[in-house]
């Protein structure tokens, strides 16, 4: 602050000591931020929250130059840790007392400066005016009145209100043209109607005028349609001064009616933009939600995000994440790095509230926080900086609390699943360290027991007992030893160790090798086997015998001796399928898919069995090969896996294998 800011008068209208909260009214003039900086510095001193509000009356042109001070001093008060928002009414005083209720602020703070010209001296009467109207309608709120000197606010406030009321040249050229084409269709219409008639063809010019242009053109266009309207249609015809006195009092209603009617149209017309902004702003918010709702990742938020500000406010949007170490990057990041970056980098470090860097980056920053701390940092590029509306920067600050919200539910989803992971890993090694403990408690015991008695007896063992011994001993060996192979080989397809090489194979050299390796066992069952002899599948060998081993195994196990097994490999077009079915007791009812999971073993479970891997590892072999596995009850237990296959190969008969 300059000194000449540094040493504002002001004069307070009384009120109660007490300060709970500040309320300051920006208005369109050039003393804007010398007033905002100011009521900065009061609640630095006094701790107290503040609300910076501009208000715009119909009378207000939003897109004109002489706003800037208004939007810089705004942009200021957010700097400066003010709440700020524009408020549409229809005139000052009612916007600031209906602000100063919905706040609960106890004091309110306007601004103004010595009077320099008959505008300044205007000004000054009606800032005395406003502060007299709060007073009387908030008699417990303190209003002061801060006057800064002349030069303190740099250019001459006198012309910038003469600058705010004029009207470019197209706007000018446009109402008089109206008014002209009123006056040349009331020419047309003299003959058939009054002349008291012809003033509502002028209305209905002004009232275009309002819509299009604004109150300032709409006043130009009452004062001429009452001219032209004198000057052509009243007699004495091309004379200012009518005949009759009565034209006077048409005259007077006729400008009054305009002007009211110039009043409520300009201020529907306001009323329009802003709600058209408000509803612009709620779709925008509203289809950023649902495109968040429905990201499967902080790179679909981030895309989201980028979207949503560029079509909004035509800025460029970067979403910076932190990695694992802490450093930023941006989701589509090949590793590069910017200048802005750094700043993004420090900002997120610090942890500060969001707001913006001036100097270290060309655009804003602001920061994500969630409940537990900062999660990201958003990259602005053309962003307006001070030039932004209070509502834009309210709009931007939504967009971020909302990106906020997904990228924290990303992040529990990730700690959840993690979680999930985590105890179903504890559970599968609880669930293994119980079933391979109970199933190598037995053998082992085994193992034991006949391993002392030989070490023990050995000289009073006859042969026959000792023989006995040491079968026991290889056999439970064996059973040791494939269990352990079953749970290698599981955990071996279940992490990718092991990856099929399909190729064709003839079928009956498939079934023929399995049935061959379980000869001795087979021999007490009756087995039976459909396939065509010349059937060729597509598959890995080695992993489809062994899901058939396993198959045939279990189908051992679980029949009585004499009991019939039937194995069928059918061929189709684009897929073939192997049955293997038993005529033993069957799968527990309602439980046929659950024959599948590790470890999960039947009621009727004979003693000695294995870990129950053997249809585990079944279910991961077809699942390698993309296809199925499935159980159900026909008389028995049957199962059928089925798998896809290529068109067969086209070879000559005398290479077709035997």
């Amino acid at each position: 602050m300059n000194e000449q800011e540094a040493a504002p008068t002001a004069g307070v209208v009384r009120g109660p000591a007490r300060e709970d909260r500040l309320l300051v009214w920006v208005g369109d003039n050039a003393h804007a931020e010398a007033l905002v900086r100011h009521a900065g510095q009061w609640v630095a001193n006094t701790g107290m929250p503040w609300t910076a509000i501009a208000v715009q009356t119909p009378g207000s042109r939003p897109e004109a130059n002489g706003r800037r001070p208004l939007l810089r001093a705004l942009e200021l008060g957010e700097r400066l840790g003010a709440a700020t928002a524009s408020v549409a009414a229809d005139n000052v005083l009612d916007a600031v007392v209906e602000r100063v209720r919905q706040e609960r602020a106890t004091m309110v703070m306007i601004g103004g400066h010595p009077p320099d010209g008959w505008l300044d001296e205007g000004r000054r009467h009606w800032l005395g005016d406003l502060a007299d109207g709060l007073s009387k309608r908030l008699p417990d709120v303190t209003v002061t009145v801060v006057q800064f000197p002349a030069a303190a606010v740099g250019a001459r406030p006198a012309q910038a209100a003469v600058d705010r009321w004029r009207l470019p040249w197209p706007a000018l050229l446009l109402t008089a043209a109206v008014v002209l084409l009123c006056t040349a269709l009331s020419a047309l219409l003299e003959r058939y109607v009054d002349v008291g008639t012809i003033d509502m063809v002028y209305l209905a010019g002004i009232v275009f005028v309002a819509l299009r242009l604004g109150q300032t053109a709409a006043v130009l266009a009452v004062i001429g349609s009452l001219l032209m309207f004198d000057l052509i249609f009243v007699p004495p015809r091309w004379s200012l001064v009518p005949n009759e006195t009565d034209f006077f009092f048409t005259f007077a209603v006729m400008l009054a009616i305009g002007l009211v009617v110039a009043r409520l149209v300009a201020h529907a017309r306001l009323q329009a933009q802003v709600a058209a902004a408000r509803a612009r702003r709620t779709q925008a918010l509203n289809a950023l939600a649902r495109e968040l709702v429905g990201a499967k990742s902080e790179r679909d938020i981030a895309a989201a995000l980028a979207a949503s500000v560029r079509a909004t406010f035509g800025a460029e949007a970067r979403l910076l994440l932190p990695d694992d170490a802490g450093r930023l990057r941006a989701c589509d990041d090949a590793g590069e790095r910017s200048d802005g970056d750094a700043a993004a980098q420090r900002l997120f470090e610090r942890g500060s509230d969001a707001g913006d860097a001036p100097g270290e980056h060309d655009g804003a920053l602001l920061l994500l926080r969630g409940a537990a701390g900062p999660l990201a940092v958003l990259a602005l590029r053309n962003w307006p900086g001070p030039g932004t509306e209070p509502e834009d920067r309210q709009l931007l600050d939504a967009f971020a609390n909302q990106t906020a919200l997904a990228l924290e539910r990303q992040l529990f989803d990730r700690r959840s699943a993690r979680a999930v992971v985590e105890a179903e890993g504890e559970r599968l090694r609880s669930t293994l360290l119980s079933g391979i403990s109970h199933d190598l408690r037995t053998p082992l015991t085994t193992i034991i027991g006949a391993a002392t008695s030989l070490r023990d007896q050995n000289g009073a063992l006859d042969e026959a007992r000792r023989a006995r011994l040491v079968d026991g001993i290889v056999d439970e060996a064996r059973r040791m030893h494939a269990s352990m192979s079953d749970l290698l080989e599981l955990t071996r397809l279940e992490e990718g160790a092991v990856q099929p090489a399909c190729e064709w194979c003839p079928a009956d050299e498939l079934v023929g090798e399995v049935i061959e390796a379980l000869g001795q066992r087979l021999r007490e069952r009756h087995v039976r086997t459909l396939l065509a002899p010349e059937a060729i599948v597509w598959c890995d060998s080695r992993l489809v015998q062994q899901l058939l081993f396993n198959l045939l195994d279990n189908a051992l196990r679980h029949t009585e001796r004499g009991g019939q097994i039937e194995i069928r490999i059918e061929t189709m077009a684009q897929q073939w399928r192997l049955v293997v079915s038993d005529d033993g007791c069957g799968l527990p009812v309602g439980h046929e898919a659950d024959v599948f999971k590790k470890f999960f073993r039947a009621a009727a479970e004979p003693a000695g069995s294995r870990t129950g891997l053997g249809l585990a590892i079944c279910a991961a072999v077809a699942r390698l090969h993309g296809g199925r596995i499935e159980a159900h009850n026909a008389g028995g237990a049957c199962f059928t896996l089925t798998l896809p296959q290529p068109a067969a190969p086209l070879v000559p008969a005398d290479e077709v294998p035997a």
